[in-house]
């Protein structure tokens, strides 16, 4: 029998834990609704009522956190404990269906787009959809007997209008979106309510009927309103869209003002109590205002003076979530034991990304992958939590102005949205003083198509071709980002975004039409907040330089299969010569062959120059279809008069002879991949080839790689200069949540080095080996990075004038190494 006292501390528990929910602490309250359900679980006696309710509160926390597949599983489980009842509830049922059909719409989203055109669908997003739509027919059985749920009532009708619009039934989305505004007006309707029904209205009138008028008319009365509640942005960033297209520049200006003033004081909260996955999810929504807000500003021009106040809130987005990854920003928090504890679980992230070959099937290795990343996700929370302040640090144009100095400018690249057309980038210009201006650089699309020709040709060895070479040409200048009235700095930042960041800009022509290798200092830094935020800082005092090189990846075994090895590595002549070079020029002693480790590289501390010669590569494999084949078990189950269908994991292990576990480990990197798109890019030292190919290596090879987010948390918080001197270095995948580029040039940024050298094609050995000479030559002048290897460019163009074997080397961040 179930004491009276443990009823009344499950009641507690689930009241104090959505207390906590609506302070917007989550993880604090998902622990006390646990609590509240670990009681009744246990509790002697009928409690599905209660149980039903709590797991929904779970639910709620969940869809907050971004975690829609754990709010399904929670819902689940609360239909389950309703039906139990003797009388189910109809509105808690009507409730509960409705809230799974709503986790499934959010399991469709992220699944990608529904129309992949060709007359193909995305089959994942379409049996989300599918689901989303049977739980929202329950949900309608029960509502139609609640006629005074006109609340619960709007929020269904909303929800499966969305549904409609994301399977593209424009018909639907019509009807429904009109039976939501009738609803909507009638007396008792929450403000929310009101807001989201004429909100999805106006969104229809607009998209789906070109009558923004109409939307402005529909939605203007609503703007008092929109104080109330949080949903506020979307509304008005709907009407922002309606505003711009009717030429409404009064309105315009001041919904972009409410817009980024809400925006602005939400999103340092939001910040603040959001694990790193979950910040990557809720920024979406403010970056994607923010392109609105600068394609609504500049709706009838493609050139012009940028307002400082929206320079401002590009330097308020625009690199965000990248500053606070790595070791650099751990160090800065002073956080002691929490900050050392989420480090740890991040680096054990950064194996598990890598290191999935070895367990028993994909899915059991996603499964332990993804209760690493649980726990890292907890720790990072504690973690703001004992900072016990909004963590987003405030940049200004005035800022930026004095880390630029008056040689130098900053070139911002973003993207903004128009009404009516697709995503464009755009160029910022931002000198030392003077007015900020922009240009339209094009439809996203049609500009990533040019750099990937770009980077196709320039990466290609040359073979007497000359339609390569005007063909090459021809595309740098058709992604010319400067006119002719320009007025450029000897040096340049520039703040690449998307695809921009593979671009060797030196190729690219300046205001005069001649490369701007030929007169301008080029150097890439991840966002001007960054210059802002790393001008004149304290840097700690430096060890002394390591020079990493040449590392044996066969470890003297003559036997490897590289025959069917497709991610063999072959030794590297040309980097034993650089390694030994550049290290008596810096005064180290070089550490190559079976020393060249993992445990050496990670253990490395701020040394002053890190220097690494060895074989990169970046992992494109992403959701592969063996992934997606693998054989499972499943049991079918009925839950509310649903079929469930639930995996069980099953023990599928291969024999554990050195060739099946080779076929394993190949095929994970080359056609399963890494969960994390930091992962992605990887160094690979001593013992690479041989664990690879199955066989065992010392504990302080391990796998012989290191993805970018594992050197992320290298200590490099007195490094001057990181080079990684091996094949694309510089690439990485790209964050579309603020614009960063997640790879091993920015995870050594991340990790607290001043600036970092690296490459963006699989770069000529011999050539670098000559090339990384003569840079160190000349920043042994005093010249810093960026000036440093434009000479040693020009100085290698003279012998190899193709741009494949001097244009592919980047330096990025704000050295002064000398």
């Amino acid at each position: 029998m179930t004491r009276p006292g443990a009823m009344r501390s499950a009641f507690e528990a689930n009241e104090n834990g959505m207390r906590l929910w609506a302070a917007g602490r989550p993880h604090d309250a998902e622990r006390h609704l646990r609590d509240a359900l670990a009681i009744l679980d246990g509790a002697s006696g009928v409690w599905h009522r209660e149980r039903s309710a709590v797991l929904n509160n779970l639910s709620l926390v969940a869809m907050d956190r971004g975690d829609p597949a754990l709010a399904k599983q929670w819902l689940l489980r609360s239909l389950e404990a309703e039906r139990s009842r003797r009388r189910p509830g109809r509105r808690a049922l009507a409730i509960t269906y409705d809230n799974l059909g709503f986790a499934e719409l959010d399991l469709a989203r992220r699944a990608g787009p529904y129309d992949l055109g060709g007359g193909y669908v995305n089959t994942v997003a379409s049996a989300h959809l599918r689901d989303a739509e049977q739980h929202f027919t329950e949900a309608g059985k029960r509502f139609r007997l609640l006629p005074f749920a006109r609340d619960d009532r709007l929020t269904w009708l909303v929800n499966r209008a969305e549904c409609a619009e994301l399977r593209g039934d424009a018909e639907l989305f019509d009807q429904l979106t009109r039976r939501a505004h009738r609803v909507a007006r009638r007396r008792g309707v929450s403000p929310l309510g009101r807001l989201a029904a004429a909100t999805q209205r106006g969104r229809f009138l607009l998209e789906y009927r070109d009558r923004p008028d109409a939307a402005i008319a529909l939605m203007r009365p609503l703007l008092d309103v929109a104080e109330e509640v949080e949903q506020v942005p979307i509304f008005l960033t709907v009407l922002l869209r309606a505003a711009a297209s009717v030429g409404d520049a009064d309105l315009v200006a001041t919904l972009i003002r409410r817009i980024e003033r809400f925006d602005s004081a939400v999103l340092p909260r939001r910040l603040a109590r959001a694990s790193e996955e979950e910040a990557r999810h809720l920024f979406l929504g403010f970056a994607q205002r923010l392109e609105w807000i600068l394609g609504c500003h500049a709706v009838t021009t493609t050139c012009g003076i940028l307002p400082v106040e929206l320079m401002n809130l590009l330097l308020n987005r625009k690199g965000v979530l990248a500053e606070r990854q790595g070791a650099a920003w751990l160090a800065a928090q002073q956080a002691g034991e929490t900050a050392a504890q989420v480090r740890r679980l991040r680096a054990d992230l950064a194996r598990a990304d890598l290191d999935g070959a070895d367990r028993a099937s994909i899915e059991q290795a996603r499964l332990a992958r993804a209760e690493i990343a649980r726990r890292a996700g907890e720790a990072e929370v504690r973690l703001h939590f004992a900072l016990g302040h909004p963590w987003v640090p405030h940049v200004t144009v005035d800022a930026v102005r004095a880390a630029l100095g008056d040689q130098s400018t900053l070139v911002e690249l973003t993207t903004l949205r128009r009404p009516g057309r697709p995503a464009h980038y755009a160029m910022i210009l931002l000198p030392a003083e003077g007015e900020i201006r922009y240009r339209d650089l094009g439809p996203v699309t049609e500009v990533n198509e040019r750099i990937v020709e770009l980077v196709r040709l320039s990466g290609t060895p040359p073979k007497g071709d000359e339609d390569r070479s005007a063909r090459l040409r021809d595309v740098a200048v058709a992604l010319r980002i400067f006119d002719e009235d320009d007025e450029l700095s000897p040096c340049l930042m520039i703040a690449p975004t998307g695809r921009w960041g593979s671009v060797p800009f030196g190729l690219l022509p300046g205001p005069d039409g001649e490369p701007l290798i030929e007169r301008h200092i080029v150097g890439l830094v991840p966002s001007g907040r960054f210059v802002a935020r790393r001008h004149g800082a304290v840097r700690p005092a430096s060890g002394p330089p390591l020079v990493l090189g040449d590392p044996d990846f066969d470890l003297g075994e003559d036997s490897l299969p590289d025959f069917l090895f497709p991610t063999y590595s072959e030794p590297l002549p040309n980097t034993g010569r650089e390694a030994a070079a550049v290290a008596a020029m810096i005064g180290a002693d070089p550490v190559t062959g079976p020393d060249a480790t993992r445990h050496r590289l990670l253990s490395a501390r701020s040394p002053r120059i890190l220097h690494l010669a060895t074989h990169g590569m970046f992992l494109t494999a992403i959701g592969s279809h063996q992934e997606r084949a693998e054989p499972r078990l499943s049991v079918m189950r009925s839950v509310g008069g649903v079929v469930i269908s639930e995996p069980v994991l099953g023990d599928p292990r291969m024999p554990d002879d050195r060739r099946a576990l080779y076929q394993r480990r190949s095929e994970w990197l080359l056609k399963i991949g890494p969960t994390g798109p930091s992962s992605r890019s990887v160094l690979c030292l001593a013992g690479y080839n041989v664990w690879q190919s199955g066989g065992e290596t010392p504990a302080e090879m391990g796998s012989g790689m290191v993805s970018a987010t594992e050197f992320a948390l290298l200590d490099l918080a007195g490094t001057e200069l990181v080079v990684l001197s091996a094949c694309e270095t510089g690439v990485g995948a790209v964050d579309h949540a603020d614009g960063s580029l997640l790879g091993l040039r920015t995870a050594a940024l991340a990790a607290g080095a001043a600036c970092c050298v690296s490459s963006l094609w699989k770069v000529p050995d011999a050539a670098t080996a000559d090339l990384m000479t003569a840079f160190y030559g000349w920043l042994a002048e005093g010249r810093n990075a960026a000036a440093a290897l434009r000479r040693a460019q020009l100085a290698i163009r003279e012998t190899h004038p193709d741009p494949y074997y001097w244009a592919g080397w980047v330096a990025e961040g704000l050295s002064r190494t000398g």
